[in-house]
């Protein structure tokens, strides 16, 4: 995604958006003036501005999720900030800090990008690392020569194939969002994206969210792994949204018809449990 074209970042449903974090393209970091404290809203709706650190002090503004303001001062759960012309407290419990516009947070998504392989091999090191040496000894003796060899590539397989998936779902990153579509390049919604993935390495998943949330081996989000499908539900329970996990806390995902098919990071807010299909 080049030039001065604003992408959010979007967690949404296939029914609405539910929080939008706007992130500079490439070149446009600089439009934030060097030398100030930097922080964006992020709330379902709106974030009231008063007159004091409080919420018995009055409301003089309201900011929309996703704006950028100028933090000027601190204070506990308070801060003061500056918006166009307008100048008041918020809770710093809904302005994430930016800090100045050399450390803004599309840096580091772009680092965070740049050293995805790194990472993801690093994931299989920890993974391996938790059988303790004596377990890994245990099977080595016991263990036929040629089970072994089967089993490494096994697992080697499986890795290669986790990481060729989120590779092929990246190729699609800036493309359209359409609802009810499952087009990689015309446009998918959050569920037609995943499928439309999976079916390139022939594997059949359910059309909707809903139905793909029940259709592989349910396991804990702090143990999905690149490939894994990791589902969002509302405060009733019900799944609306589902992105495909690419290792390290981040996704990539049909995310609404403003956003496209972005990556993010996992909103944890949201996010319920993953599923394994392979």
């Amino acid at each position: 995604m080049k030039g001065n074209r604003v992408i959010y970042l979007v967690t949404a449903a296939l029914c609405g958006i539910t929080a939008v974090l706007p992130v500079y393209g490439e070149g446009q970091a600089d439009t934030l003036e060097t030398g100030k404290t930097w922080g964006v809203v992020q709330v379902h709706s709106h974030l009231n501005v008063r007159s004091g650190p409080g919420t018995g002090y009055d409301i003089i503004e309201e900011l929309e999720n996703g704006s950028i303001c100028n933090i000027r001062e601190i204070d506990s759960d308070w801060a003061y900030m500056e918006y166009g012309s307008t100048g008041g407290y918020v809770s710093m419990e809904y302005v994430r800090l930016l800090g100045s516009s050399e450390h803004s947070s599309m840096q580091e998504e772009q680092e965070a990008q740049t050293e995805e392989e790194a990472q993801t091999e690093e994931e299989t090191q920890i993974e391996e690392e938790t059988r303790t040496e004596e377990e890994v000894q245990t099977e080595a003796q016991t263990e036929p020569e040629s089970t072994q060899e089967e089993s490494t590539e096994t697992v080697a397989g499986v890795d290669t194939l986790r990481q060729d998936m989120v590779g092929y779902a990246l190729q699609f990153v800036g493309n359209p969002y359409v609802w009810g579509g499952t087009s990689l390049t015309e446009g998918a919604d959050c569920s037609g994206f995943v499928q439309s993935i999976y079916a390139n390495y022939g594997m059949e998943l359910p059309r909707t969210s809903g139905e793909q949330a029940y259709a592989g081996e349910r396991i804990p989000i702090e143990e999905a792994l690149p490939g894994d499908l990791i589902f969002y539900a509302d405060e009733e329970g019900n799944i609306y949204h589902v992105v495909l996990y690419m290792g390290d806390g981040q996704v990539v995902q049909a995310a609404s018809t403003k956003a496209g098919i972005i990556t993010s990071g996992i909103n944890y807010e949201k996010a319920v449990w993953a599923e394994r299909y392979f």
